[in-house]
């Protein structure tokens, strides 16, 4: 049994070794493919967190409420979309006795750009310490991929022709197809992913109440994958 395995495994071997020899040996054109897409998310993670300063004037109740009914004026579900991330507690020792004032940090899940502008306005203009953009995403990213690693094949395939057109001669087909590593984050297949930059509210409260300043430039999915192909030629 051991030497019919080991017999399988040799064969296997050099049929793969002789397989890579024919695909070398046959006339082949070897071209670069690239393909981009940029992708508006439809997933977009806030973090926005309070703090309570003075407990008698303005305590985190009424702060945590004050933003919960903003929200829902703009058309935001908090029972499903806002959760508490982190909650933390500094003591304050005055004259008297000491104070603990509470610190929370949430996190906001939004499905379209516009709530994001929305939430930047009127928020921001709460007793917040800052709202900052922490994630993008896209329910079809993987469609998406797929997608752009086909487009890329094709942007091979097309410069194959052109190449080859020009001497008089045709693709037969394609032998080889390799992914090609990028700059910035890739994944396992090749993609990049790049968040363009975007204003972020970022302030800390230098009083009870501050008028913010708005320049959000909303960043966006980029999506980049390159691959190296052989095709061989007619």
């Amino acid at each position: 049994m051991k030497i019919s395995s080991l017999i399988v495994v040799v064969f296997i071997s050099l049929s793969s070794f002789a397989q890579t020899r024919l695909i070398r040996s046959l006339p082949y054109v070897e071209v670069t493919g690239e393909s981009q897409m940029t992708i508006v998310p439809d997933k977009i993670e806030l973090s926005i967190r309070i703090t309570e300063r003075n407990k008698k004037r303005h305590p985190i109740s009424e702060i945590e409420h004050a933003l919960v009914d903003t929200l829902k004026s703009i058309g935001i579900n908090p029972d499903e979309q806002l959760v508490i991330e982190d909650i933390d507690g500094n003591i304050h020792y005055g004259v008297f006795q000491p104070t603990l004032n509470t610190t929370k940090r949430y996190k906001l899940t939004l499905n379209d750009v516009e709530h994001v502008s929305k939430v930047y306005e009127k928020v921001g203009k709460l007793r917040v310490d800052y709202i900052s953009l922490d994630k993008v995403d896209h329910s079809d990213l993987s469609d998406y991929k797929s997608k752009t690693k086909v487009d890329a094949i094709k942007s091979a395939k097309k410069k194959a022709d052109l190449m080859l057109t020009e001497i008089g001669q045709e693709v037969k087909g394609l032998l080889f197809v390799e992914e090609i590593g990028i700059e910035h984050e890739a994944d396992s297949y090749g993609y990049s992913y790049r968040l363009r930059s975007a204003g972020a509210v970022s302030r800390a409260l230098a009083s009870d109440y501050w008028e913010p300043e708005y320049n959000l430039n909303f960043r966006e999915i980029i999506l980049d994958y390159k691959i190296l192909a052989r095709f061989e030629i007619e």
